[in-house]
């Protein structure tokens, strides 16, 4: 548990840490993630959506079509083939 006069401090960092992994989510970053964790990504990313709505920065957003996005990051990317 985080301390109260770090809390902010130390879930900034670790919040960064979660972006970049999901901005650079490669096949073999998959392969690591267990259950919980994919359960605690979609949590994370479903409250970071809410945070935004509250706060004015975004509208509404659809909650299914959200879930579908955090889903599909779990999925193999498509195979490419040359023609």
């Amino acid at each position: 548990m985080n301390m109260s006069y770090c809390r902010f401090q130390n879930t900034a960092t670790d919040f960064r840490d979660c972006l970049e992994n999901l901005r650079s989510l490669e096949p073999e970053d998959r392969d690591h993630n267990t259950a919980n964790e994919r359960r605690a990504r979609r949590e994370l990313i479903l409250d970071a959506a809410t945070l935004m709505q509250e706060l004015g920065v975004d509208d509404v957003f659809d909650t299914h079509a959200l879930l579908r996005l955090v889903d599909a990051l779990d999925q193999e990317p498509a195979e490419e083939f040359d023609d």
